[in-house]
């Protein structure tokens, strides 16, 4: 069995109806870059993740986000269903290239 087989069974016991959430905080929030869309507020998005859940009635729901503020809020209003991975390390690396500097973060994981 391949990494990702291991662990979407340590995560959700072979459930295959799962909602996946993604949401940014910190600096898009704070800073509103450039060409970039805003995440919605917290709130509205705890408030449409409930609408989903009632209609589809998921199992688990997979949640990720680098603001752990959010990460909270979010644990608080669905700690039944929640499913996430916290990274154990956060590597942050600035490349120059053509002029521009580029911020990379990575994660590494268990």
């Amino acid at each position: 069995m391949d990494l990702s087989n291991k662990l979407m069974n340590k995560l959700f016991q072979n459930s295959k109806n799962i909602l996946g959430v993604l949401t940014r905080g910190t600096d898009y929030i704070s800073k509103r870059p450039k060409y970039h869309p805003i995440p919605p507020d917290i709130h509205d998005l705890i408030r449409d993740v409930k609408e989903m859940d009632k209609k589809y009635q998921y199992d688990y729901i997979f949640f990720t986000t680098e603001d752990e503020n959010l990460r909270e809020i979010f644990v608080k209003n669905f700690s039944d269903k929640i499913r996430q991975i916290k990274p154990k390390i956060k590597i942050n690396i600035a490349l120059f290239t053509d002029n521009i500097i580029r911020l990379i973060r990575i994660f590494l994981f268990d």
